[in-house]
């Protein structure tokens, strides 16, 4: 479009911003031959849920070849006359419902033939259809309402006359049925200025109503799930004898299917840790974390010693409540070696990312490799343990995906070989376990400052004291 056509249109945006009203606006267009398209658009604001404007929604319509026959019939016919051939060629090949409603008999006077389209009744039904029958009682009380007030606005003289009223309400159909409705509607005036009639259009909002709604449910059930998820999740370090821990937790902004828990077996003087990941992101990787918890919980009175037997069915478990999701993760337990000096570190793997021990004497990280694939997929699946004897200041490194998959403004991702020689810089710079996690993270946020996190980042440092 040209200069002028873009700062009407920008002026007009800004009018329904500033007043959080829909606009009827009209503008043109050039199309790739060069040519001019006259276009109308009704323009309205998208709120959040504090009735913030957060964007516009609006439908244009290409007007030219209705422009120019208006302006032929403008030739040839009165201005009378004009209007009324206007008037019903938009309402005649609309698929709004056009209509005028006389003001001191509250009848319609005119219906366009939308109206068996889109509510079900014949033009004649309509046209002898009360208001108690078009609107729910407690719609018609505000849309009368709204009309009142208009009407009063209007004694004023402060209002411009030819001001659009708009509002979303609720319709019957002729089987009873609800619809929501967006009417845009001004007064018709006599001579004097007086509003005698209003004339306005219809519009079927109910699929993007019920869009709306959906929206909303999801919201909220996002939001459900974000709070019962933070109550699962560990809120602070165990304490033991064994070893010192630490972890970070960053959850994406949508809920994920991150969790991760540590158990203090007393009894075998023993610290059990379960670190997991389910597949996909939103409600129902959220709602399986908790299936993943109450599983867990179970096993760790019965499987705590046994890593193997644990994953084999937690996987049996998770076969058959999840159906199109999967699930990763270690299990694992530190306990006392045979050493008074040493402790030993005994876990399994299901598909999760490889743990990574620091070797406090060499100064080194290593992957700890294990088999098991990702849990979930086959019943009576396999799930190796392996048993590494570990002394004081050796640390053990359990974390999501997460941190590996961050990519950087050229789409290359971190990856597991720069993970690993984060490790080994983290370790080789910092003394405490907590420092390590710092800086592990702020290098992989630093990776891509304006990385949109598409996933939830758990890292868990374990030391041996």
């Amino acid at each position: 479009m040209d200069q002028d056509s873009a700062r009407h249109v920008l002026h007009e945006f800004n009018q329904v911003y500033l007043t959080g009203k829909s606009r009827e606006i009209k503008y043109s267009v050039l199309t790739s031959e060069a040519k001019t398209r006259n276009l109308e658009a009704m323009i309205s604001p998208i709120h959040d849920r504090e009735h913030h404007i957060t964007g516009f929604r609006g439908i244009a319509r290409d007007v030219t070849d209705k422009t120019k026959m208006l302006a032929d019939l403008k030739n040839s016919l009165s201005e009378i006359e004009l209007r009324e051939q206007k008037y019903r060629l938009l309402a005649d090949n609309s698929m709004d419902i056009i209509w005028v409603l006389d003001a001191s008999t509250l009848r319609f006077t005119y219906i366009s033939p939308s109206i068996e389209t889109v509510r079900g009744y014949t033009v004649e039904e309509a046209l002898n259809e009360p208001l108690d029958s078009v609107f729910p009682q407690e719609e018609l009380v505000k849309v009368l309402g709204l009309f009142s007030e208009e009407i009063e606005k209007d004694k004023t003289g402060l209002y411009d006359p030819n001001r659009r009223i708009n509002i979303e309400t609720r319709q019957y159909t002729k089987d009873k049925r609800i619809l929501w409705v967006e009417i845009s509607a001004k007064f018709l005036r006599n001579e004097k200025g007086e509003p005698v009639a209003a004339q306005g259009s219809t519009r079927d909002i109910s699929h993007r109503k019920q869009v709306e709604q959906e929206r909303d449910k999801f919201a909220e059930d996002l939001t459900a799930a974000r709070l019962v998820q933070q109550e699962i999740i560990p809120q602070r370090s165990p304490s033991s004898e064994l070893v010192e821990i630490a972890f970070r937790y960053l959850p994406m902004e949508e809920v994920g299917g991150d969790y991760f828990t540590f158990v203090d077996f007393r009894e075998h003087d023993s610290l059990g840790v379960f670190i997991g990941d389910v597949s996909g992101h939103g409600v129902p990787a959220a709602l399986y974390t908790m299936t993943v918890k109450a599983v867990t919980d179970r096993l760790f009175r019965k499987y705590n010693l046994n890593p193997s037997r644990f994953m084999e069915v937690l996987n049996n478990e998770m076969h058959i409540a999840m159906s199109k999701h999967f699930l990763t993760g270690i299990y694992g337990f530190f306990s006392y070696g045979d050493d008074p000096n040493s402790v030993n570190f005994s876990f399994s793997k299901g598909g999760h990312p490889y743990p990574v021990f620091y070797n406090s004497k060499t100064g080194r990280a290593e992957y700890l490799n294990s088999q098991g694939r990702a849990m979930g997929f086959f019943e009576d699946e396999k799930f190796p343990h392996r048993n590494i004897v570990l002394n004081r200041g050796d640390r053990i490194y359990l974390y999501t995906d997460g941190l590996i998959e961050v990519t950087d403004t050229e789409q290359k991702i971190f990856g597991f070989e720069k993970f690993l020689d984060l490790v080994n810089g983290a370790n080789s710079k910092f003394r405490s376990i907590d420092d390590t996690l710092d800086y592990i993270v702020r290098t992989v946020n630093a990776f891509n400052p304006n990385y949109d996190q598409e996933d939830d980042m758990v890292i868990i440092g374990i030391e041996i004291r």
